[in-house]
C-alpha cells in the first residue's frame, strides 16, 4: 500500500510541516505497507518512554526506602473508615449489600480499604473491584472511575480532571477523602505512630513524628484520636479547629510526608518497552502488519496524534469529548477541570505551599478557573490501554472498539457537561480500520511491573515480597 499525495498533504497540515516537505517524502519498509518519512519522523517522537521526570517539590521521589515504605502504605488497610454504600437494589460492589433493605445505607466494619482496592496491583493497577458499576468504590462510590497509576509520573497534572499539581498532593489527600479510604488525619497520624514510626522516622529525619503521638506520653492529649476538619463553615468547631496552629502543622506534615512516600512507590510503577517501542527501535517484526496499518491511521486519518502526541501517548491536557454522564452510580453532572481547578488553587498541599520541597515551582501561578473548563478531562495515556478498561472518567466503555466507535461518530451527542470540543468530527473509519487501530493500541502494552513492586508487603499477606 503506497501513501498517496492527498494523504501526505493532509498529514503535513496535521503536524505543521511545510508543504514543500510533502514532495520530499519517500517510503520506509514495514511489512506489506509503507510509512513515509514524514510519518516516520512523527512516530519516532513517541518512543522510547524517557526517564521519569524529576519533581523538585518531592525530594523523596527517588528514595528507595521511601518507596518501600510507600508500598506498605499503598497496601495497608488498617486506617480506613467504614464502607458506606447506598443500596439501590441492583449493585453495590463485591457482596457488600447482602441482607440489606433497598434504599438504605450499608455500613461495614472499618479497615477494609486501601489504595490497592481501586488500583489492583495484579491487574495493571486498575479498578477491578467496583463491579457492577461504572465508577469506583472505595469506602463509598466515587464520582469517577479510577485510572491506572502505572506511568503516572509522566503527566503534568494529576487526577482525571487535573485536580492536583503534583502526585504527592493527591496521595496526601487520599487517606481522608470520604470516598477513598475515609480516614481522619489524626487517626492516620496515630496509625503511622503505632505501626510504622521507626521506618517513618528513619526516612523523614528532618520532620520526625512528634513524641506526643505516643498514647502513654504525658502530653498525649495534644493530638486527639480524631481531628477531621468540620464539614462546612456553619458547623460547630471540632477538635481540629481547636488545635493550635503548630499542632495542625505537625499533622499536615505527616500527611504530606506519607504522600511523598506513596509517590516514591508509584515512581517504581513504570512500564515501557512495548512492541511498539521495539518496532521503532528497529525490530520490524515486533508489530504485525495490521498494527502498522493502525499506526498509520493513528498519525493520519484517525487523528489520534492530535492529543496522544508524546511518548506517554498523552498531551496531559484536559479536553471535552462529550462523554455522557450516564451509567451505574455516575452523577448527572461533572464539571471536570472547572471544578477541580477551584479545589487546588488555594490548597495547603499545592506546589507553592509550605509543604512543597520547592515552592518556587508554583504551578498555580496565573491559573484561574474558566467557564470553558467545564466538562474537560485529562487525555489518558495509551500505554497499556488494552489492560485499563473500562474507559473514560465515567467507565462508560468496556472495550477499545466501543471507544473508537465513539470517536468515529464524532464524540458524544448529549448528557455531558460544558461544551464539546469543536475539534471532534466524524472520522469515517471503516470496520477494518477500527480493527487495525485496535491492533496497534494492543501493541502499546509494555513490560510488566516487577513482582517486588506488585506484591503485598502488609502484615498478614499470604505472599511474601521478593527482595528488591
Amino acid at each position: 500500500m503506497r501513501t498517496n499525495l492527498l494523504h501526505r498533504f493532509s498529514f503535513a497540515l496535521l503536524v505543521g510541516l511545510p508543504l514543500s516537505a510533502v514532495n520530499l517524502a519517500c517510503e520506509q519498509p514495514c511489512g506489506d505497507c509503507r510509512l513515509s518519512n514524514l510519518e516516520w519522523d512523527v512516530v519516532q517522537t513517541l518512543s522510547p518512554l524517557p526517564a521519569v521526570p524529576v519533581d523538585p517539590t518531592n525530594k523523596y521521589q527517588f528514595n528507595d526506602a521511601a518507596a518501600r515504605f510507600g508500598q506498605r502504605l499503598f497496601f495497608d488497610k488498617r486506617y480506613s473508615g467504614a464502607i458506606r454504600v447506598p443500596n439501590n437494589g441492583s449493585n453495590g460492589g463485591p457482596g457488600l449489600l447482602v441482607g440489606t433493605k433497598q434504599g438504605t445505607m450499608t455500613s461495614t466494619s472499618a479497615g477494609q480499604v486501601a489504595c490497592v482496592s481501586c488500583h489492583d496491583s495484579k491487574k495493571y493497577f486498575v479498578d477491578t473491584r467496583s463491579v457492577p458499576g461504572n465508577v469506583s468504590l472505595g469506602t463509598a462510590y466515587t464520582v469517577r472511575h479510577s485510572p491506572t497509576v502505572v506511568n503516572l509520573p509522566y503527566y503534568k497534572w494529576w487526577g482525571v480532571g487535573g485536580r492536583h499539581d503534583s502526585m504527592w498532593m493527591q496521595a496526601s489527600l487520599s487517606p481522608e477523602a470520604g470516598t477513598d479510604t475515609s480516614s481522619d488525619r489524626c487517626k492516620y497520624a496515630h496509625f503511622i505512630w503505632q505501626y510504622h514510626r521507626d521506618e517513618y522516622n528513619s526516612i523523614f529525619t528532618e520532620t520526625p513524628l512528634p513524641a506526643e503521638l505516643d498514647p502513654s506520653h504525658p502530653n498525649a492529649a495534644r493530638f486527639p484520636a480524631l481531628c477531621r476538619p468540620k464539614a462546612n463553615a456553619m458547623a460547630p468547631d471540632g477538635p481540629w479547629e481547636k488545635m493550635p496552629a503548630e499542632d495542625k502543622r505537625e499533622i499536615m506534615q505527616i500527611m504530606a510526608n506519607q504522600g511523598k512516600a506513596v509517590v516514591a512507590y508509584e515512581n517504581k510503577l513504570i512500564s515501557g518497552n512495548a512492541l511498539f517501542d521495539k518496532y521503532v527501535a528497529g525490530d520490524e517484526a515486533a508489530m504485525s502488519v495490521a498494527a502498522i496499518r493502525g499506526l498509520r491511521l493513528f498519525v493520519g486519518k484517525a487523528a489520534c496524534i492530535d492529543c496522544h502526541n508524546t511518548a506517554l501517548f498523552s498531551d496531559s491536557l484536559n479536553h471535552n469529548l462529550g462523554v455522557p454522564q450516564e451509567g451505574l452510580n455516575v452523577p448527572k453532572e461533572d464539571l471536570g477541570h472547572f471544578l477541580d481547578v477551584g479545589i487546588w488553587l488555594g490548597h495547603p498541599f499545592n506546589s507553592a505551599s509550605a509543604f512543597s520541597d520547592d515552592p518556587s515551582v508554583n504551578k498555580v501561578a496565573g491559573v484561574v478557573q474558566k467557564e470553558e473548563y467545564k466538562g474537560r478531562f485529562r487525555t489518558p495515556s495509551l500505554r497499556g490501554i488494552a489492560l485499563t478498561f473500562p474507559y473514560m472518567h465515567t467507565g462508560n466503555f468496556n472495550t477499545l472498539s466501543d471507544v473508537l466507535w465513539f470517536y468515529n461518530d464524532g464524540g458524544g451527542a448529549s448528557s455531558y457537561s460544558g461544551q464539546k470540543s469543536d475539534r471532534l468530527r466524524p472520522l469515517l473509519l471503516t470496520d477494518d480500520e477500527i480493527a487495525d487501530l485496535i491492533e496497534f493500541l494492543e501493541a502499546l502494552t509494555g513490560e510488566p511491573i516487577p513482582d517486588q513492586w506488585t506484591c503485598d508487603p502488609a502484615p498478614g499477606s499470604t505472599v511474601s515480597c521478593p527482595t528488591p
